[in-house]
């Protein structure tokens, strides 16, 4: 299976725990989360020293004003 990217290096948030694993990419879906996914034609991503959490943020459905603090 071919990625359009890869996030790679990560730490990888999921239900099941924190790992060290790929996220591979294929237009707007998460596609593939595993270790060692091919990266081949891939936009490869480098999160070494981050946490990746796929799925958590719906960007096209969060309001930005509900995170805001008004004085």
């Amino acid at each position: 299976m071919g990625f359009d990217s890869v996030i790679k290096g990560g730490k990888v948030v999921t239900p099941d725990g924190v790992q060290q694993v790929d996220v591979g990419i294929k237009g707007e879906t998460i596609a593939a989360i595993g270790a060692g996914l091919d990266t081949s034609g891939a936009n490869v991503i480098d999160a070494a020293g981050y946490f990746v959490l796929p799925g958590v943020l719906d960007v096209h459905t969060v309001n930005i004003d509900s995170f805001r603090t008004f004085a």
